[in-house]
């Protein structure tokens, strides 16, 4: 039996919580990527033109910016793996056994994300409709891929068959959370954190800007967990509860 949207929810919520601790380490890293990238794109760009002139410079920052990008994947790739495992009641290794397993995923994982996104585009050219039809099938194709290994054009032919006779149940069950997310963060961010924000950078101090900063990044640790796991618990629950086809 397909898990309910109020089980999804719950079960999100307490996974998130067992594993807080776990998880916020990951998340780390990934903000650190991202604090790389906002520094390389500022302050960095300055520097590196002035040591090594306009172009270079330019081309330097460029290649930075698309290491840490990749760097960026990996780290998220590493997360979803990671949080399986916890999920199915499995122990997780050491954070660098955790990004070694999960790098030889990163050309896979950008292959099969680029796919499916040209075949959601072209379906979407047709007619809303299908396109829809399309975003669902291979909805789960990068999981697919991340989770279980799965080749590129294999996990495309895995995804729709765990989504064919119940695309509305699958299409629900995806939707539905993501409103009540984005209904509840927003709220949150309107009239919490963007009050305090402009409060804190209206005193004008240094202080107060980056401490606007590590409100938004709160934010962040919070937000980004909760849309991370309720996928993959759909996609697990999927799997342990195959279409049963009719002779």
């Amino acid at each position: 039996m397909l898990i309910s949207v109020p089980e999804l929810l719950t079960t999100t919520i307490t996974l998130y919580w067992q594993n807080f601790r776990l998880i916020m380490r990951y998340l780390g890293l990934s903000l650190i990527i991202w604090i790389l990238l906002a520094l390389n794109s500022t302050i960095a760009r300055e520097s590196l033109t002035k040591w090594f002139g306009q172009i270079p410079g330019e081309i330097t920052i460029i290649i930075a910016q698309i290491l840490l990008l990749g760097a960026f994947v990996i780290a998220t790739i590493t997360l979803n793996r990671v949080l399986v495992k916890r999920y199915n009641g499995l122990e997780t290794t050491t954070l660098h056994n955790e990004i070694k397993a999960a790098y030889h995923l990163f050309w896979p994982f950008l292959g099969i994300s680029f796919l499916a996104g040209i075949i959601v585009f072209g379906g979407s050219l047709l007619l809303i409709i299908p396109g829809a039809i399309f975003a669902v099938w291979y909805y789960f194709a990068p999981y697919e891929v991340m989770l279980d290994n799965a080749k590129v054009f294999e996990s495309l032919r895995l995804s729709k068959k765990l989504v064919t006779g119940r695309w509305g149940a699958v299409l629900w069950r995806l939707g539905l959370p993501i409103v009540i997310y984005i209904a509840f963060f927003s709220t949150i961010n309107w009239f919490i954190l963007t009050p305090g924000k402009l409060f804190l950078m209206s005193t004008g101090s240094s202080g107060a800007y980056w401490l606007s900063i590590a409100l938004a990044i709160i934010f962040y640790f919070f937000f980004v967990p909760i849309i991370t796991i309720t996928p993959i618990i759909l996609y697990e629950n999927l799997k342990k509860n195959p279409v049963q086809i009719r002779e």
